[in-house]
């Protein structure tokens, strides 16, 4: 691997938060935007991650109010969007190749309405969806995926949650709540692959997701998306809870965007089947 060591990252928004992550590896800057959103990075330290080192210089950070960059507000997907040109900024590069997970995909999608220049290409991987309406399919695909034991422990964490007034206690049993859902997210040959998020911040998650509320009730920020002409990849699990309509909503927005199925996996690709990953993303940014 070129330039295999791993060196800090951190940026400093208006002297009230340091966002931090790490950087690896040499070439195109490259970086990786986790899901949540409340959630830290779960891409740093992976083979994937060391993978896509190999042709890439890869950032990966915490968003605000996670892990190393914690944070007491405000959230918002703004807030998020500018504190990720902050960091492009920092790199001193003029464009980056960004891959979203999730919400990760969600966040890069609004980057690129307000720093379409700054994009070399982007990759959508398991987005969730960036229009309403696509909750419900995702909440019954996880409620027919939960065993017996889940769906009595997420009732037990349900009540507690319920009952107890300690904020910092109800913080942690909706980070408990999450982890004990997210084998459900994975396809069912690989419930053992799913991961363990080890910071949630619930007041982040809610506030972020209000602010893409309030944004999808008109649309009007879709507009500023017309004519972007960067390369868009998504690569979405068949099966995946959150349902393959998101897909079909972001190439309304991105109409020459490539499309890959990844049949058999679900919500964390490079967990459950990285082989078949990195087999599709060679075919989709390398073989040109």
């Amino acid at each position: 691997m070129r330039n295999s060591h791993r060196s800090p990252v951190e940026i400093s928004i208006d002297n009230r938060l340091t966002i931090r992550g790490s950087r690896i590896g040499a070439g195109p800057v490259l970086i990786l935007l986790h899901g949540g959103p409340g959630c830290a990075d779960y891409f740093g330290g992976t083979t994937f991650e060391q993978w896509l080192a190999e042709r890439h210089t890869v950032i990966t950070y915490d968003q605000r109010g996670a892990g190393r960059s914690p944070c007491a507000g405000p959230f918002s997907i703004q807030h998020s969007v500018s504190d990720l040109e902050a960091l492009r900024r920092s790199l001193g590069v003029d464009r980056v190749t960004l891959l979203g997970h999730s919400s990760g995909a969600v966040l890069a999608t609004h980057y690129a309405a307000e720093h379409a220049a700054r994009i070399d290409r982007m990759i959508l991987l398991s987005p969730a969806g960036i229009r309403t309406g696509w909750r419900s399919a995702f909440d019954a695909v996880l409620r027919s995926r939960f065993t017996t034991e889940q769906a009595a422990e997420i009732e037990r964490i349900d009540h507690d949650i319920a009952e107890t007034q300690d904020a910092a206690r109800r913080a942690e049993l909706y980070r408990e709540r999450f982890n004990v859902a997210l084998p459900s997210y994975v396809d069912p040959a690989y419930r053992d692959t799913a991961p363990t998020l080890r910071d949630f911040n619930r007041e982040a998650n809610i506030h972020v997701n209000n602010s893409l509320a309030a944004l999808g009730r008109t649309r009007e920020w879709e507009a500023k998306l017309a004519g972007f002409d960067r390369p868009v990849a998504i690569l979405h699990g068949r099966s995946d809870p959150i349902p393959w309509s998101v897909v079909d909503d972001y190439c309304e927005l991105f109409p020459d965007a490539l499309t890959y199925p990844l049949h058999g996996i679900g919500h964390f690709p490079w967990l459950e089947n990285e082989t078949a990953l990195r087999m599709a993303l060679d075919t989709l940014m390398y073989s040109d």
